[in-house]
């Protein structure tokens, strides 16, 4: 299964079709609207060909466009704002997912002679059939917005072994040095929180073991309720939250009883000991490697797509001509997406679900 998300242009239905108009012609020709570059196929891709009036036209007359596949569902259309004479680009988007088969095509316009109530507003429909092969090579020219660049980094990064080495860190006789209490939440048994009066903790220290000395807080309080105590105990680190803040694993360890309640408490100081953990060495080595970071600016496009980008290298060192290095395929993104790690999928967070809100905004 996939785990990229291509973005894909949807659009809402109009209903063109549905809109009663005073002229209505339908077929391949139309004597109200003029075509230029419109394929008798739509292919996989973007799909574009230009959209003209005729004298039968009011000069300026809106023109509108919806294209609707096989099974009823709206084809992507828009104007991207290219112009060529008196002609306007009109580009359609054909997906993987898109039905083959005929779509109907359909335009709305404004004609000048039409009967009094019919003049200045959407008077005139043309109705076509165009067949959607989305196997079918696209074979658009491709027309850049703007003239395409490109730049390129290269950097050398240094190789490094990564070796896993015992480390300890002792536990000051600084009292209190570390405060222990109860971490709880919604009525729940957690474990415990160590609380440090100085930075401490380490990414590295998760999972660690932790042997110290302790003794009950404050004694004022607790020296008259205590159940019982262990002077020494031994417990884990089960996640490292802030330099100065880790929640630990103290089950079955020291607690604090308090009388006339049937609930135990954990308090303590860690007077002494040590924090025993792994942590991951990198050595560097004497291998290098070079990174080329090719970035390629400016290759959206008014019609046709660039789908994939050839990248070719040769050796400064060597009297050859450039070779293919790779075929980068180029694909649109989908921002507003979240990767579900249970499906190995991405979720569309842009659909504002009820769910979708929920659990990603």
């Amino acid at each position: 299964m996939s785990t990229e998300s291509t973005f894909k242009k949807r659009r809402l239905p109009r209903y063109l079709d549905n809109i009663p108009v005073y002229n209505v012609e339908r077929g391949n020709v139309s004597t109200f609207f003029s075509t230029r570059n419109l394929s008798e196929y739509f292919m996989l891709g973007k799909n574009s060909f230009f959209i003209g009036g005729s004298d039968k036209l009011q000069q300026g007359s809106e023109i509108q466009i919806e294209a609707i596949d096989s099974l009823g569902n709206v084809i992507y259309t828009e104007y991207p704002g290219y112009k060529e004479d008196d002609s306007v680009l009109a580009s359609i988007y054909v997906y993987d997912d898109t039905a083959s088969g005929l779509c109907t095509l359909i335009l709305l316009g404004i004609a000048k002679d039409v009967p009094s109530k019919w003049k200045g507003k959407i008077n005139t429909k043309w109705i076509t059939q165009i067949y959607v092969d989305p196997t079918r090579v696209n074979k658009d020219p491709i027309r850049f917005i703007k003239v395409p660049t490109g730049s390129f980094a290269v950097t050398t990064k240094q190789f490094f072994t990564a070796s896993i080495v015992s480390q300890s860190s002792d536990i000051p006789v600084t009292t209190p040095y570390l405060r222990l209490s109860l971490r709880s939440a919604g009525g729940y048994y957690l474990g415990g929180i160590l609380t440090a009066q100085e930075d401490t903790f380490t990414p590295s220290m998760d999972g660690a073991t932790i042997e110290a000395a302790s003794q009950p807080y404050p004694l004022s309080t607790y020296s008259s309720s205590i159940y019982s105590w262990n002077s020494n105990i031994t417990t884990s680190i089960s996640e490292v939250v802030n330099p100065k803040t880790a929640y630990v694993t103290i089950f079955g360890y020291p607690i604090v009883h308090v009388p006339s309640s049937t609930q135990f408490y954990v308090a303590g100081e860690l007077m002494s000991g040590v924090i025993k953990y792994q942590e991951t060495v990198y050595t560097p080595t004497y291998i290098t490697a070079s990174i080329v970071a090719v970035d390629c600016i400016d290759i959206d496009t008014y019609t046709g797509k660039v789908d994939k980008v050839y990248v070719y290298k040769k050796s400064l060192s060597k009297l050859e001509d450039y070779s293919l290095h790779s075929l980068v395929t180029i694909e649109e993104t989908n921002l507003l997406s979240a990767e579900d790690r249970m499906f190995v999928q991405y979720v569309d967070i842009g659909k504002f679900t009820n769910q979708i809100i929920e659990q990603k905004w």
